[in-house]
């Protein structure tokens, strides 16, 4: 590939096939082929990542702190909530 157009013209192709793959109606071929057309679109981002310089692990890693983050946040403002919600029932 020259341009990050043509990369991505790959992911979307690979996305395309996922989401057919998706409506395939028997149920243990439906399994078989989303999860290799996931893989697919995986490796394609993968793909595309590195072509635009960014490294796919990295990203990766923010995304599970930050979801971390978020869900600590969640909870730790739920908590009260849900002692008091006991208290009054």
């Amino acid at each position: 590939w020259e341009t990050a157009e043509q990369v991505w013209k790959k992911v979307d192709e690979e996305m395309n096939e996922f989401l057919s793959a998706s409506k395939i109606e028997n149920e243990a071929e439906r399994k078989e082929q989303t999860e290799k057309e996931f893989g697919d679109v995986i490796f394609s981002l993968i793909n595309y990542a590195r072509f635009k310089g960014i490294d796919p692990e990295n990203a990766l890693e923010k995304t599970n702190k930050k979801f971390i983050y978020r869900n600590n946040f969640k909870n730790d403002k739920l908590r009260p909530c849900e002692i008091l919600c006991r208290e009054f029932s």
